[in-house]
């Protein structure tokens, strides 16, 4: 099935594609309405949305952090963490981290410490599995430990991407934001 059948199939309830006009630009489109399907628990319609964005967009930071946090919304650690494991191919150019990375985050043994390690990092994407196994306050918590060591990488990632939709309007979350001169969370920048 191609991608434009793909597209079609997963808006069919709503929308009727009549032809593929280009590639490239709509990434942002497609993971827009996965987010939008999110945010209604419609779930089953993100998912195509989130794998063809990402595949017409691999750059797409954003989209791999709701990706991520969609599949663990859905409960699905193990495809969370092979998109972190594709992101850090992807973008970042380290299939040795990616494998250590999925390797350690699987095992119960191991994932504690993998966890901390990726809260002492600069990633982004290492929020959502932060709050996974650590909870909204714990979260809370790290981000404004990064903002006293002014790990500003990290809190760049203040948006609905990394935090979550319910999240991002946290006043603490908001004052975080302040504290780096960054625009609310709750008005930040858009897919």
């Amino acid at each position: 099935m191609t991608s434009v059948a793909r597209l079609t199939a997963a808006l069919a309830d709503r929308y009727r594609i009549e032809r593929e006009l280009g590639a490239g630009g709509m990434a942002t489109v497609t993971l827009s309405l996965a987010i939008a399907y999110d945010a209604v628990g419609r779930y089953a319609e993100a998912t195509p949305l989130y794998d063809h964005g990402l595949v017409q967009s691999p750059e797409a930071w954003y989209g791999w952090g709701w990706k991520i946090g969609h599949k663990l919304a859905l409960g699905n650690t193990d495809a969370a963490i092979d998109a972190l494991g594709k992101f850090v191919v992807q973008r970042l150019k380290y299939p040795v981290l990616s494998e250590r990375l999925t390797r350690e985050l699987r095992d119960p043994a191991t994932r504690d410490r993998a966890v901390d390690a990726l809260s002492r990092s600069d990633l982004m994407l290492s929020i959502p599995f932060f709050r996974w196994w650590r909870g909204d306050e714990a979260t809370i918590a790290m981000l404004q430990a990064s903002v006293r060591s002014r790990k500003t990488n990290l809190a760049i990632g203040l948006d609905g991407a990394t935090l979550g939709t319910t999240m991002i309007s946290d006043p603490r979350v908001q004052a975080i934001a302040v504290q780096l001169d960054l625009p609310r969370p709750d008005s930040a920048r858009s897919p």
